[in-house]
């Protein structure tokens, strides 16, 4: 695995044919969950309760930055320091993760030997410091799985998931962008991905079945090992 400035060596390139690219905190970890409840105890000591549908409109499609202060607004905390609130926030976020992430999930598991059968590569977004993200993974034994690991960026709306975040990705990895297939679970990485000319694949969860996911090859609302059969068939197949 390299990190944000790493990069793969073109005889791997030579080697793969493709890459499949991952949304890593809820594909290969269920991180939503958690990383709402650690915002939630820290939030409650400042008297703002953060309930699963405040999480879910502020803090899903938007900036950390910028979600924190809508949601300062919306509860009348505009006192309240921004910068200390958030390193607070990420600091929670980043202990949450390590100490709760026990293991990989099945089908992200399932994914990578299907890739690494096929001589693809495999690369990976976070939206956590690549640092955290590394040492879940390592926490897991499925360092070795990731080539490339690239952060979203967490500090502004500049760096929040757009198209240059995979684009970078598929760069580093030696891949153009079409022989790429990206898996994700929200529409911000999934639309971010089409507009690369990306093949992509759509795995919500209890946190964005909602969210449209209009131009995806494929949309499961159960992620399991026959969806993962089913996104390396269809790679494979063109």
């Amino acid at each position: 695995m390299t990190g944000k400035k790493g990069q793969v060596d073109s005889s791997d390139r030579a080697r793969s044919q493709r890459a499949v690219l991952i949304d890593l905190d809820n594909t290969a970890f269920h991180c939503r969950k958690i990383v709402m409840e650690a915002m939630a105890g820290v939030l409650e000591e400042k008297g703002i309760t953060l309930t699963r549908h405040l999480f879910i409109k502020h803090f899903l499609d938007a900036p950390p930055s910028e979600a924190l202060e809508a949601l300062l607004n919306a509860s009348g905390k505009q006192r309240l320091s921004r910068e200390k609130l958030l390193a607070e926030l990420e600091e929670a976020t980043k202990a949450a993760v390590l100490e709760k992430v026990a293991s990989a999930t099945p089908q992200f598991s399932a994914l990578v030997k299907a890739a690494q059968e096929k001589g693809w590569l495999v690369g990976a977004v976070t939206c956590l410091d690549v640092e955290t993200a590394g040492r879940m993974l390592e926490k897991c034994g499925m360092a070795a799985a990731v080539n490339v690991l690239l952060p979203c960026g967490t500090d502004t709306e500049k760096h929040f998931p757009t198209s240059d975040v995979w684009l970078r990705l598929a760069k580093q990895m030696n891949i153009t962008p079409r022989r790429c297939g990206v898996v994700a679970s929200c529409a911000v990485l999934v639309q971010a991905a089409l507009s690369c000319g990306m093949r992509v694949f759509a795995t919500p969860d209890d946190f964005t079945s909602f969210q449209d996911f209009g131009g995806a090859e494929a949309v499961y609302e159960k992620f399991d090992e026959a969806a993962v059969r089913n996104i390396v068939e269809i790679l494979a197949g063109g």
